[in-house]
């Protein structure tokens, strides 16, 4: 009986011991049942966190680059209205875009395909004057953005000057007969850039950027150029990068690894803590489950109100359906850009397409159909209607789906379009004020000459004949009025010179510049010998630009020289040149009566002449005309004297390509 009632305590125990580890079992078994969702749910969570900040990483950084690419539009417009620039103008825009773009290494300009100004200048000198067709790794970009008429963004390439960059090239065109007139060509620091763009400020995560190579003929890989290599090899977020023409991936993942992928304990330990704390935690262990799930979904939610608001507020909206659909799945900020309420349920392809312009449906239809056979991806400006019957500008980005599906991104351009059109309505409006002034002025001072000649006429023919009836007071009078009116004329045809002066005369070609000053020197002999002048000619190099204009500009200097010379003392003219980098600088100097420091920014101006002598000869066009020609060669020209120490004028003009080579 004893032993009897012995081996039922025995059974009971061993019933207990089964029991609980059934039950232990069990409730290891419910506990990684409970544990996988909730791993997963974190592992979603977490991705979705770092989607999230990747994203704001990405508009960053895209926003950085077009704060910098920005800089070649304006100046790539401003030039297809003015087209080229002179070097202080350039100089003087470059730094004031440096200061918007602090990234941006150096700036350069074109004129066809030839460097011709670059800023900073300084350690830029070398490529002064050089052709992109002799520089093998820059010409295909080159040669694809001016074929296909659009920006086109290189890199990050290794730069000489140390560093990392990107290259953008923008083709410019002019504005009214679309001529191409050369490029703007941009050099951004791309370390500077990236850390403008905050990649490296959140501690909680790291950051690469790569960009796809291929591997053979049909897979590709990853090359990271910024960033830490290893990253792809880690799950990370992949968000694409597309801007003029260059595709990056930006890739993301926490720092030091995911979360949810990590196991803190040994299995192990928690079989063993699972079946030594079932009974007593159980109940805690379960509402814990239910408040972190709680907080999981609370912080998912909260990140799609975050997209949502960033969607409205970028006025950006997705869409996505299938090709044999009639309904898409759109955001609610889609249905925004439409003008339709969110709970008007699907959005039917028929519907859409009766938004789209009529004129833009063909355009879209073969783009859409584009994306779907290639299975790449196109971007395309449309027109919509609105449902309250306005027209707005959208760009849509289009990507293929697995599934033959289409999923898009529509943003409402519609502000940055009217101010376009407002641009290019402005430009219009100047470049025909600006050709009416210029037909203006030379109709009146053509018009003006006939009846000028003919009071000069009958002014001499009343001086003739009634010679001998007139007092000497009369006599001067007359005299007077005849100076007047040839000094009119004189005006006239100065100011026609001046607005004629840089009209389309054909391309530049190599001046030599030695045998213009000879030519100017034989055509003044005679006034140079009344003068008593010594013209001593140094070394002149050839130069690009036109000869006549150049003959006008010594002419006109030394012609100066001797009108304002010194009485006192014999007259000496020095004219020579020397190498300043990529330009020549041009002195021509005198010992005549000097010109008052106060006076030196007058001079140059039209009209202004700072002897109000009425014999005197000269309009005062004469330095106003030399200072067009100098800057419509792209160079400067400035004054140094002193009251009876004569005077030096000094200019820049562009040295030949020959020339620069052999020096």
């Amino acid at each position: 009986m004893q032993q009897s009632d012995s081996n039922r305590r025995v059974i009971r125990e061993w019933h207990k011991i089964s029991l609980s580890v059934v039950a232990g079992l069990l409730a290891m078994g419910l506990l990684l049942l409970a544990d996988m969702p909730e791993r997963a749910l974190r592992q979603a969570s977490e991705r979705l966190d770092m989607l999230g900040k990747a994203s704001s990483l990405r508009a960053r950084l895209e926003s950085q680059l077009n704060e910098h690419l920005r800089i070649t539009e304006a100046l790539a417009g401003l030039m297809s209205v003015r087209g080229e620039l002179g070097d202080e103008e350039f100089r003087a825009v470059a730094a004031a875009l440096q200061r918007q773009a602090p990234a941006m290494r150096n700036l350069g300009v074109t004129s066809g395909t030839t460097i011709r100004q670059v800023y900073p200048l300084e350690g830029n000198q070398a490529i002064v004057g050089v052709r992109y067709q002799d520089l093998p790794t820059q010409w295909p970009q080159v040669e694809q953005a001016i074929r296909e008429r659009s920006s086109i963004l290189a890199g990050p390439v290794r730069l000489v000057q140390g560093g990392n960059g990107l290259i953008e090239r923008t083709p410019v065109f002019a504005q009214d007969d679309q001529r191409f007139l050369g490029l703007v060509s941009l050099v951004l620091n791309s370390d500077e850039l990236f850390r403008l763009s905050g990649l490296l400020e959140d501690p909680t995560m790291d950051i690469a950027l790569a960009r796809a190579i291929p591997l053979s003929a049909t897979s590709q890989g990853l090359e990271t150029f910024y960033g830490r290599a290893g990253l792809v090899d880690e799950q990370p977020i992949i968000l694409p990068i597309r801007m003029l023409g260059a595709e990056w991936q930006m890739l993301a993942v926490p720092r030091g690894g995911w979360e949810a992928q990590r196991i803190f304990h040994p299995l192990r330990l928690v079989v063993q803590a699972a079946l030594a704390l079932l009974i007593m935690f159980g109940s805690f262990a379960l509402l814990g489950h239910v408040q972190r799930l709680r907080l999981a979904l609370r912080d998912i939610a909260a990140k799609e109100h975050r997209l949502k608001t960033a969607q409205s507020v970028a006025r950006m909206g997705d869409m996505e359906w299938a090709a044999a659909s009639r309904e898409m799945q759109c955001s609610e900020q889609l249905y925004a850009i439409l003008g339709m309420p969110p709970e008007s349920g699907p959005l039917r392809t028929e519907d859409f397409w009766r938004a789209v312009h009529a004129d833009d449906q063909d355009a879209l239809a073969a783009t859409l159909q584009q994306v779907l056979q290639n299975g790449s991806t196109a971007s395309i400006t449309v027109r919509l209607w609105t449902t309250e019957g306005e027209l707005c500008w959208a760009q849509m980005n289009l990507q293929r789906m697995p599934g033959n599906r289409l999923f898009a991104t529509l943003t409402d351009v519609t502000v940055r379009q009217r101010e376009d059109e407002e641009r290019r309505r402005m430009l219009t409006r100047l470049r025909r004020s600006n050709e009416d002034l210029e037909q203006f002025t030379w109709i009146a001072s053509h018009h003006l000459q006939e009846p000028l000649r003919m009071i000069g006429s009958y002014l001499q023919l009343l001086e003739r004949r009634y010679q001998d009836r007139l007092d000497d007071d009369a006599l001067a009078f007359i005299d007077f009025a005849a100076k007047g009116a040839q000094r009119l004329q004189n005006l006239l045809i100065d100011l026609l010179a001046y607005t004629r002066l840089t009209a389309e005369q054909g391309l530049p070609e190599t001046v030599d510049t030695a045998a213009v000053v000879e030519q100017v020197r034989l055509g003044l002999a005679g006034a140079l010998e009344l003068a008593g002048a010594d013209l001593e000619i140094g070394f002149l190099p050839p130069v690009i630009g036109w000869r006549d204009q150049l003959a006008a500009v010594f002419q006109h200097l030394i012609s100066n020289a001797i009108q304002y010379r010194a009485f006192n003392r014999p007259l000496q003219i020095r004219i020579a040149a020397e190498k300043q980098g990529q330009l020549w600088e041009f002195r021509v100097a005198d010992n005549g009566t000097g010109i008052d420091p106060l006076f030196h920014g007058q001079i140059f101006k039209i009209f202004r002449r700072l002897s109000n002598d009425y014999e005197g000869h000269g309009t005062g066009m004469g330095l106003a005309l030399c200072l067009r020609v100098v800057e419509h060669h792209g160079g400067t020209l400035q004054v140094e004297s002193q009251v009876d120490q004569g005077a030096t004028f000094i200019f820049t003009l562009p040295g030949s390509g020959r020339q620069t080579q052999a020096l």
